[in-house]
């Protein structure tokens, strides 16, 4: 019996991988998660590639595991911040990355904003990926696939609202996530609104003042920090 005819990856687009992250980006600590797609390179190569461009330690990066050589594979990458480096700087700095061949798929490259009672990332990956489209389209059409071709990426994302929104919230994540404002200043709300519903008969119930300054001594609130906190959440929420 012949046997059927049949072909075996021709090219590295038979063979399409796509990485499901098993959780999504917190939005803050020392780690920046890279989302990018590989064409013709192995795990190893892409990621000393990435983590070196973007002045990390390649031995400090963590990934899933390997994927084929001989394939289109979307990864996550996780890289630790440089010292002295912010991971909001160094996810802004992996949205510049564009080497021959290869594009990050900035869904998942720190555009994760914990900016407030909200945490933003849904409308950022749909934002970044559909510029990574782009940028990738009109490289592949235009037969150049270099780093200087896939340049396009980042300024369709500064046109649009990814960057902007990140720009101007780049500092709400060190407020809101602060103990201040995650566990003491809802203390002193919570102290202030027991203190004028409870019913202390016969002793007098307190005034306002009082119960506000009792309240900031148990939560170990003092007003200057709270001045200081008012004045960058203005600035950083205007």
């Amino acid at each position: 019996m012949p046997l059927p005819p049949a072909r075996i990856k021709e090219s590295p687009e038979d063979f399409v991988v796509e990485e499901i992250p098993a959780y999504s980006p917190s939005g803050s600590g020392e780690h920046v998660f890279v989302r990018f797609t590989k064409r013709d390179h192995t795990t190893l190569d892409a990621v000393r590639a990435i983590a070196r461009a973007l002045a990390c330690d390649p031995r400090a990066a963590g990934f899933a595991g390997m994927k084929d050589k001989r394939a289109v594979a979307t990864q996550t990458l996780s890289l630790q911040a440089p010292r002295g480096t912010a991971p909001a700087d160094l996810a802004v700095r992996a949205l510049r990355l564009a080497i021959d061949g290869m594009v990050i798929a900035g869904d998942a490259a720190g555009l994760c904003l914990a900016a407030g009672l909200w945490l933003e990332g849904v409308n950022f990956a749909i934002g970044s990926g559909l510029a990574a489209g782009r940028a990738v389209a009109r490289a592949v059409a235009a037969g150049d696939t270099s780093a200087r071709a896939l340049a396009s990426y980042r300024r369709d994302l500064e046109s649009g609202f990814v960057l902007a929104d990140h720009k101007r919230l780049r500092r709400a994540p060190r407020l809101v996530l602060s103990d201040r404002v995650q566990q003491r200043y809802p203390g002193l709300i919570c102290d202030i609104a027991e203190g004028l519903f409870t019913v202390s008969n016969p002793e007098p119930k307190p005034g306002l003042l009082r119960l506000a300054r009792r309240s900031a001594r148990r939560n170990g609130i003092r007003l200057g920090g709270l001045l200081r906190d008012g004045l960058a959440g203005a600035r950083v929420f205007r």
